[in-house]
């Protein structure tokens, strides 16, 4: 999986498990567009920057019992879990659509969810 940020780009090989996860410094730079109007935002020079790769060393655990003892601890202090039942949902649409997209050569696939 690949996820394209700002600054970032982070790329998660989870079939490679000496190195899983890798942050790399790529990006594209603008103009600040605060800076300037949207006549000349369409001719702002773009600068295409690549950097460093980062790979963090992150211990192996099974996802499964991560998910449980944060759970568990939520129930603990009376709080919230990170992960409810609507963050399960909000993943299961994301992989439904990446899996239609795969179905229809890289098309867009809406999110059901909205």
């Amino acid at each position: 999986m690949m996820i394209g940020g700002s600054k970032r780009t982070l790329l998660w090989d989870d079939l490679n498990p000496s190195q899983r996860p890798s942050v790399f410094d790529r990006g594209v730079d603008l103009s600040d567009p605060n800076s300037i109007g949207a006549d000349e935002r369409r001719e702002a020079p773009i600068s295409y920057r690549s950097g460093d790769m980062v790979a963090p060393a992150l211990p192996e655990r099974a996802a499964p019992a991560g998910v449980m003892a944060e759970f568990a601890e939520a129930i603990r202090d009376g709080r919230s879990p990170m992960t409810d039942g609507s963050a399960g949902l909000r993943v299961l649409d994301v992989l439904e659509a990446a899996s239609h997209s795969l179905e229809y050569r890289g098309a867009v696939v809406p999110l059901r969810g909205g």
